[in-house]
């Protein structure tokens, strides 16, 4: 159902088929080695290059005190945001850029994980994939009071839960 989505008010704008650039961002040093994804920004660039002529942009995580243009509105020029599993691509579906990810991103469903295919992105309806994202995400007042409990049993079958 809805009802979290809407309590969470997410906002999705529609999808931009207009874009000309391709932002890549690439995972965290501290991902990369928690993963073994070693050598995932080099590798990812030289297989993009194979398959467009779009101008590449790599953005980074920022830190704390970083000045950085912000994603929202980076992407207003984008034709699609290429990422491992970050939650920039759920940022970027939101906000209606086509996505390029892992097959263990949670944007997975609604994105593409085929680089061949960057010419060619998706642009699904994103209401159930966001009506299952937020039934898999709770506040720590849901989980303090009990909440989450009640909602995930109502949602799975298990034998040895009373």
């Amino acid at each position: 159902p809805s009802d979290r989505r809407l309590m969470f008010d997410i906002d999705t704008r529609p999808w931009n088929k207009s874009g000309s650039k391709i932002i890549v961002c690439p995972p965290t040093e501290y991902f990369v080695e928690a993963h073994k994804v070693y050598g995932w920004l080099e590798t990812t660039i030289a297989q993009l290059k194979q398959y467009t002529d779009r101008k590449i942009i790599v953005r980074k995580k920022p830190k704390a005190g970083d000045k950085f243009v912000p994603l929202e509105e980076q992407l207003k020029s984008a034709h699609a945001l290429v990422t491992h599993s970050s939650n920039v691509a759920i940022e970027s579906v939101c906000l209606g850029t086509p996505v390029f990810v892992s097959e263990t991103s949670a944007a997975s469903s609604v994105g593409l994980t085929d680089l061949s295919l960057i010419e060619q992105p998706i642009y699904p309806d994103r209401d159930i994939w966001l009506n299952n994202l937020t039934y898999s995400q709770f506040t720590f007042d849901e989980f303090k009071s009990g909440a989450f409990f009640n909602i995930f049993k109502s949602y799975y079958s298990f034998k040895d839960i009373t």
